[in-house]
């Protein structure tokens, strides 16, 4: 769960520096937008004060002129050449005024038009802007939802995971205790081989001892139906013994059965 965890948070803060990253783009795209926008306004304004000036210049020499060509009419005749010379220079500098003013009016319709035109561009990059830090606070909450969703559901898992482990190691104490009851079944099965063999091999000499001592009035015959016996006293004991060596074959093959069964419990809890 932690490596769920972990990665989780780690694709979330790399959305997030994405996001972040984006914003900080836009918002550096923004105030350069403004910026040129407050330069482009500036460069106007010098020009138009600039045209301005030469304008007020202009107008003020044009007034000298006409104010020279005043006192020149007052005191000499109108076809003096001191006065046609002052009327060409005030022609000339009437014209430059009258220039100047067209230019400035260009100039000014030129500013509104480049200048609404900046305006605008502003206006569409601040409102995409907008949208887009819109779009990424939803990503965000998106991603956050899904973050919530994945955390829960790791729980979930984590939680079924544990109850599993828990049930395995039921499993395993509960196979361990059939194991050791399996053991204790085979322990108590060789006990009674070896107490089986005993009292045959302690009762064979006693037999044998009594049957070479006996007296000679017992027949042939008797001695032959005691020899059967004792054969077919041997015959059961020795089947005996075979089943019972068959079930502890039986109980060591569950035995081996269980401690595999064992042994992969234990390493599946362990690798849990």
């Amino acid at each position: 769960m932690e490596i769920e965890q972990a990665l989780i948070e780690g694709e979330h803060d790399l959305v997030f520096k994405q996001i972040l990253d984006a914003s900080e783009s836009d918002q550096q795209k923004i105030r350069q937008l403004n910026d040129n926008l407050q330069l482009l306004i500036e460069r106007m304004m010098t020009e138009k004060n600039s045209i301005r000036d030469e304008i007020d210049y202009t107008k003020h020499i044009l007034f000298e002129f006409e104010n020279e060509l005043h006192k020149l009419e007052q005191n000499y005749r109108s076809s003096d050449e001191k006065i046609l010379k002052t009327k060409e220079i005030i022609a000339v500098t009437r014209k430059n005024y009258e220039d100047l003013e067209f230019q400035l009016m260009v100039f000014e319709t030129h500013c509104e038009s480049e200048l609404g035109k900046a305006e605008q561009h502003f206006q569409n990059e601040q409102k995409l802007v907008t949208q887009n830090a819109q779009i990424r606070q939803n990503t965000l909450q998106d991603l956050d939802h899904e973050q919530y969703i994945a955390l829960y559901q790791a729980i979930m898992e984590k939680e079924k995971l544990q109850r599993e482990k828990q049930k395995l190691k039921l499993a395993f104490k509960q196979k361990k205790l059939e194991a050791n009851e399996l053991e204790k079944k085979i322990y108590n099965t060789w006990s009674n081989i070896d107490g089986t063999k005993r009292n045959l091999y302690q009762s064979t000499p006693i037999y044998l001892y009594r049957t070479l001592n006996c007296s000679d009035r017992f027949s042939s015959s008797k001695t032959e139906r005691k020899d059967d016996h004792h054969e077919n006293s041997h015959e059961i004991k020795d089947k005996m013994t075979k089943v019972k060596l068959e079930k502890v074959s039986i109980l060591e093959e569950q035995i081996k059965k269980n401690a595999l069964n064992i042994f992969f419990l234990h390493e599946f809890i362990l690798l849990q």
